[in-house]
This record gives structure tokens, C-alpha cells and sequence, in this order.
């Protein structure tokens, strides 16, 4: 094939408690990702940890193209995914920023969202939020499982992306929560029902005072262990409410390892409505240079970045709230480590 001009592309670097996403002004054959192949190999190597953008968790390419913006998500391996609740507070906040307005309506993985902005928080922090104007499906008991006595419920919610989640308390989160849950999910990936793949969530109950509170831990599909999921924070959410730990219309906080997100779960005419809030920061912003992106056969692509431009007043804040929300996770034994902030947050090793 003759040599092509190589393509720019600018991107953003953005994270919502720390799941970090790539955002992409464009559809993929608007760079000349024409078919799976194509953008599933530049995704990857986006997304690579080791290149100089510091990678990400997924990739958001948004087309404004029609009277609806449509956000497409793909995860880090290159497999297309439903959405990404965390990145999709980072494409509001894009979407709002180049418009200048205060609300917009997006469309991602089938569904249609409103994102609005929230004031900024005391700190400098800027908060979207996001709301499903389509329902949630929500099925208890949608599989059990027992491991090292501890038995677990799990309740299926498609949200849009499919979630298992169980609820399990203080004690047994303290055996060892991670080790729970990545063999939970290794053990229920493997029953025909979830053979194309789940996200699978515990959602951790310890009280303050007489005010529940909730830690949560993901392993997400086409990802594994995440910081944070926040379709997996509405999808436990819609959990709690279903079976009866939390209310209908009352704000929930739950707590990732990357940040703080609070859902709140409406209920319409039997179905139930979540909407999800909390930060979407700015990173990074570069261009990325690529050679040949129209070619299908089995591509590998190459990136050269340019300059980077930092978001130097917005770190300083994302390091107060990710701090702030660990002494949580430090009370049910989840580790929080300062370099796993800095790759997502800070990966050029900018001061603050």
C-alpha cells in the first residue's frame, strides 16, 4: 500500500477518580480507523502505560457530528465497550467546555445521557454529572457463589454495560477484599450466562455513626482491578436501593479507590433512573501522529507524540480528593498508593 501523510490527532487526557480516558474530538473513520482492526490497534497502543502520554484505561472517540454527539468507549485491550461512566463525566465536561452551555445531551453504548455542570468544589475541583434517560434492568440473583465461606449474592444490572454485584459487610471484607473479589470473578466468568464477559463488583458496608458507608471494588472486564468504575457505582447502587439496604432518591457516596462518586437512583413508572456525579479532571493535552491508519490487515501503529500541554492547577486538586478518600479505604484493608495516582494523575511528574 502507498505511504499516506501521517494523521494528527488531539487528544486529552482526562480522569474521573482516577480512571483515566483518553478523549478523541471524532469518530474513528473520521481519522481513518475504518474497520475494528484499525482502531483496536491504535486503542491499544494509545493506551499503552509505557508511552509517553502515560496511557489510559480506555479510549472516548466523540462524534459531533450528528444532532446527538455519540461517544464511542473502548477499553485499554481494544474491545469496544458500552460505556465508561467515569469517562463519560470527562466527555461532558468536553462536550459543555466547547460549547459554552451548562447541560447537553449525549448518546453512549445505545443509551442517551444528560451531562450538566456542577459547581466547583472548595477545592478546585470540576464535577459533572451524568443522567440516564434511559432505565436500568436489574435482576437479583443472578448467581451464587461460596468462596472461603464467605457466600456471595450476586445481583445483575445492566447499566448499560452488564455488572454483577454483591454485598457483603465489614468482617468478610477484611479477609481480604481484592483476593475476594478477583476469584469471585475469575469463578463467575466461567458459567455460560456471562461467557461474553461482566464487570463484577463487591460493594463493602461499614458505618459512620449511624450513616452507612459504602466502599466498592471492581474487576472490570477487558481492564481487571479497577481504581474506579462508575457504572459499577450505579450499578451497585441500584443494588442497595433493590434490595433494600439504601432509599430511592437519596444521594449515595460510594467510595473507589480513585475517588468519591455519588449516585442517586429515581424510580419512573417501576423502572429505576440513576444519575452519577463527581469529578471529571483534565490532564494532559498533546497531539498524536499516526502513519498509515486506513491499513486492516493485522495493523500495529507506531505514535509520536507532540508537545504536552499539563493541566498544573487542576493536580492539586485531584491529589486532595484522592487522599481525602483513602483514609476510607485504608479502614477495610484496600491499599492506596501514591505511584498508582501519579500515573494516572501526573504522569509527565509534574509538581504538586
Amino acid at each position: 500500500m502507498q505511504q499516506t501523510s501521517p494523521t494528527h490527532i488531539h487528544v486529552r487526557k482526562a480522569h474521573g477518580a482516577l480512571n483515566d480516558v483518553v478523549v478523541i474530538d471524532g469518530a474513528p473513520e473520521a481519522h481513518g480507523f475504518y474497520n475494528h482492526e484499525a482502531v483496536s490497534a491504535f486503542v491499544q497502543a494509545l493506551s499503552d502505560r509505557a508511552n509517553s502520554l502515560g496511557g489510559a484505561d480506555g479510549v472516548y472517540f466523540v462524534d459531533r457530528s450528528s444532532e446527538l454527539p455519540i461517544a464511542k468507549y473502548y477499553n485499554s485491550d481494544g474491545t469496544a465497550a458500552e460505556y465508561c461512566g467515569n469517562g463519560l463525566r470527562c466527555v461532558g465536561r468536553y462536550l459543555l467546555e466547547a460549547t459554552g452551555e451548562k447541560q447537553a445531551t449525549v448518546i453512549s453504548g445505545g443509551t442517551t445521557f444528560e451531562v450538566s455542570r456542577l459547581p466547583t468544589a472548595d477545592h478546585g475541583t470540576h464535577n459533572i454529572s451524568v443522567r440516564a434517560l434511559d432505565g436500568l434492568a436489574v435482576k437479583p440473583n443472578a448467581a451464587q457463589l461460596s468462596i472461603d465461606r464467605v457466600d456471595l449474592n450476586f445481583t445483575l444490572v445492566l447499566a448499560p454495560n452488564p455488572h454483577l454485584v454483591a454485598v457483603v459487610g465489614l468482617p468478610e471484607a477484611r479477609l481480604g477484599v481484592d483476593d475476594l473479589l478477583l476469584t469471585a470473578a475469575q469463578k463467575v466468568r466461567r458459567q455460560p450466562s456471562f461467557a461474553a464477559g461482566v464487570n463484577v463488583s463487591l460493594a463493602v458496608c461499614h458505618s459512620h455513626g449511624d450513616t452507612p458507608s459504602w466502599i466498592i471494588r471492581t474487576d472490570e472486564r477487558g481492564v481487571g482491578l479497577t481504581s474506579s468504575c462508575a457504572s459499577g457505582a450505579v450499578a451497585a447502587v441500584a443494588t442497595l436501593v433493590t434490595l433494600g439496604y439504601e432509599q430511592l432518591d437519596r444521594e449515595v457516596i460510594m467510595r473507589n479507590v480513585g475517588g468519591p462518586i455519588a449516585v442517586c437512583v429515581e424510580e419512573r413508572d417501576g423502572a429505576l433512573f440513576p444519575t452519577q456525579s463527581g469529578n471529571a479532571t483534565w490532564v494532559l493535552d498533546s497531539t498524536v501522529s499516526v502513519a498509515n491508519p486506513s491499513v486492516a490487515n493485522s495493523p500495529t501503529y507506531h505514535l509520536t507524540f507532540g508537545n504536552f500541554t499539563t493541566f498544573d492547577d487542576e493536580l492539586s486538586s485531584a491529589k486532595s480528593l484522592y487522599w481525602n478518600n483513602a483514609s476510607y479505604l485504608r479502614e477495610v484493608g484496600v491499599e492506596v498508593k501514591e505511584e498508582e495516582f501519579q500515573a494516572r494523575a501526573n504522569p509527565r511528574g509534574v509538581a504538586g
